[in-house]
């Protein structure tokens, strides 16, 4: 008896992994640090936060870490700069959904929002500490003040583009006057039994805002959403 001659199918060979480029490494390596850095200083604070616990919870080497950042300040500046890109990706979203004054009060709640995120609360961390930091302070002030000129610029064209009528100087001002106060209500807010409580003090600074741009337009208020 014949048997019928049986096919044998050659496994498919198995996809090699795609190797990632040194740059790429490196990219990861830098981002996983700069992630453990924000949770430290939200978990720990400013002091607590070395180098030696940042590579502990990024599970990095040492001579990885100092690859990437050779001191302290330098892995600060780097979160600073993440904090602020987290803030600018925020409101990109935000800004795409309104138009006018409308948009620009909607802001104040994205701003809210971002105020408490872990990475806004690192950067508060840094920028307390640099009171104290000298080599800290005359690197992040350079930094900073970079920071809050496009702050000021990008605030200054949505009022423009809204029909609002402020100076530069005026823009400044009232640029200043919200992130202090978010700044201030955030720090309270990591400390307050009751944070609801604060949500009546974030309506006020909405109704400001509001009383603000419509005085410039003279226009009827804006209907505050949540209200």
């Amino acid at each position: 008896m014949t048997h019928p001659k049986i096919e044998r199918k050659t496994a498919p060979a198995a996809a090699k992994p795609v190797r990632r480029t040194q740059a790429e490494r490196s990219a990861t390596t830098r981002k996983r640090l700069i992630d453990s850095a924000i949770r430290c200083l939200h978990k720990y604070g400013y002091a607590a936060t070395t180098t030696v616990l940042v590579a502990e919870d990024a599970a990095i080497s040492r001579g990885a870490m100092l690859h990437q950042f050779a001191t302290k300040v330098d892995l600060m500046l780097a979160v600073v700069e993440r904090s602020y890109q987290d803030q600018i990706d925020h409101y990109a979203a935000a800004l795409a959904k309104g138009k006018g004054r409308q948009q620009i009060n909607d802001l104040l709640g994205v701003a809210w929002d971002v105020a408490r995120e872990p990475s806004a609360m690192a950067f508060y961390e840094i920028w307390l500490a640099t009171r104290s930091d000298d080599d800290l302070s005359e690197r992040f002030a350079p930094v900073y003040d970079r920071i809050k000129k496009n702050s000021y610029e990008q605030m200054q064209k949505l009022m423009e583009a809204a029909g609002i009528d402020a100076d530069r100087k005026t823009v400044e001002a009232i640029t200043r006057l919200n992130v202090a106060a978010l700044r201030g209500l955030a720090i309270e807010w990591t400390m307050e039994r009751d944070p609801e409580r604060l949500e009546g003090c974030i309506d006020l600074l909405k109704d400001y805002t509001d009383s603000f741009t419509r005085q410039r337009r003279q226009e009827k208020p804006v209907k505050l959403r949540g209200k």
